[in-house]
């Protein structure tokens, strides 16, 4: 009971090693790994994590594992985030070279207390170097007070508003596991992403999603809802699944200013074709706003949008 602060100034690698070092086969080792809350129990109050300008670590989770917060995640990311050699490292590196402002799931008996009932807030700043995706909500542990996420800095990756998995099965039967409230996503000052969502990853929102590009951020792609598919690695393998059918259930508003560039498409929603049937990725409307922008023409297509 009471807040948590933790600070990162150096080096946390798996196992005390780089990734690439084999020190035998630790599936459950979180190396490299940070995880801010509880391991099995409750955080009442707020969490801050910070990652500083010159640490280096694997992945960061700023909720709990197999635990809840009562309060409001904030991870602050100015170092570098490391992704290389994760996919085959004798241990399970979970989410390598990612930021999630929620928590994690590892036991199908905690499904009901994975949880931040808060707001998840994630800020990536100029100078930092993620290499993997960031994510508003958690690895796989819903965020139902929402999340807000906001970068001015490097993503190699993607940038969801959302949390990575859905739904997970356990003897009481099927949960839905990685949802959020709504979500706001923010690229601001030169921050640049591969593809920017406001929804997550096989992850739904429960509630409207935003996407603001502002200043002179740049992504490939954006899409106002989440991303219907997902890969992973599991001791050396590659796995992909999907189609799933998520959902953002309010509306999806995504905002261009200033000479803020989309590469290539804007995407009010995502739609996919499950057993032949078509299927859109958003039960409200799809909107798409130029407002103060200079930059009109920095993109090559705008689809599914209910209005431009």
């Amino acid at each position: 009971e009471g807040n948590i602060i933790v600070t990162i100034n150096g080096g946390v690698y798996a196992g005390g090693h780089n990734a690439d070092m084999e020190i035998g086969k630790v599936y459950d080792w979180y190396g490299g790994t940070v995880t801010s809350g509880c391991l099995d129990g409750t955080v009442t109050g707020n969490i801050t994590t910070t990652i500083s300008k010159g640490a280096e670590v694997h992945s960061v989770i700023g909720g709990s594992d197999d635990g809840g917060v009562i309060g409001n995640t904030n991870v602050h990311v100015y170092g570098t985030i490391l992704k290389q050699n994760y996919q085959s490292a004798n241990r399970a590196l979970k989410g390598g070279g990612c930021v999630f402002g929620g928590g994690y799931l590892g036991s199908s008996s905690c499904i009901d207390s994975t949880d931040v009932r808060g707001t998840a807030n994630v800020y990536v700043y100029e100078g930092s170097d993620v290499q993997g995706d960031v994510y508003g909500g958690g690895l796989t542990a819903r965020c139902s007070g929402g999340t807000n996420v906001v970068v001015s800095g490097t993503v190699r990756g993607d940038v969801y508003g959302g949390s990575w998995l859905q739904e997970s099965t356990n003897q009481y039967g099927k949960h839905e596991l990685g949802y959020v409230g709504e979500t706001y996503v923010e690229m601001n000052g030169n921050g640049s992403a591969n593809n920017v969502y406001g929804g997550g990853r096989i992850g739904n929102v429960h509630g409207g999603s935003t996407v603001l590009m502002k200043d002179s951020a740049k992504a490939n792609n954006v899409y106002g809802t989440g991303n219907a598919y997902t890969t992973f690695y599991h001791d050396g393998d590659e796995y992909t699944f999907g189609p799933i059918a998520i959902a953002t259930i309010g509306d999806a508003i995504i905002q261009i200013q200033d000479s803020a560039a989309v590469t290539n498409t804007i995407y009010g929603y995502g739609v996919v074709t499950m057993d032949g049937t078509v299927k859109k990725l958003l039960n409200g409307r799809a909107e798409v706003y130029f407002e103060q922008s200079d930059n009109r023409s920095v993109f090559k297509r705008i689809e599914n949008a209910d209005l431009v």
